[in-house]
């Protein structure tokens, strides 16, 4: 698996999904003890104008995507976890059929490209 495809198929799947399913229970809040709090929330968001409700819808994808950016830049190595001189370094494999591509490493001397600018 490609870099491109690996980063396409997150997008479908996690990203988009997130900042959808965030407005689905923002407008309807699920469950079978609705807290009062996200029931406020909900008519708050219900009384919205459309242009309000596209411009919270916005936010919602702009954060799904904040965060995919920030876990790949940890997993690419420009962000760090670790706190320490002698750290460790995290690697992304896609392995199909005995054949492992490398998608991410935060190693130094590491080939692989950076998966959060193909974000």
């Amino acid at each position: 698996m490609e870099q491109t495809v690996f980063v396409d198929l997150l997008h479908q799947v996690v990203i988009a999904p997130a900042a959808t399913d965030t407005i689905a229970n923002l407008a309807a809040p699920s469950g079978r003890r609705v807290s009062d709090e996200r029931k406020r929330r909900a008519a708050w968001f219900n009384s919205l104008s459309a242009e309000d409700r596209a411009n919270v819808e916005h936010v919602a994808q702009e954060a799904a995507r904040g965060v995919a950016f920030g876990i790949f830049c940890v997993l690419d190595g420009c962000r760090v976890i670790e706190d320490y001189d002698q750290r460790g370094h995290l690697e992304l494999h896609h392995i199909y059929k005995g054949t492992k591509t490398l998608l991410s490493s935060s190693a130094d001397d590491s080939s692989a490209g950076a998966l959060h600018e193909l974000l």
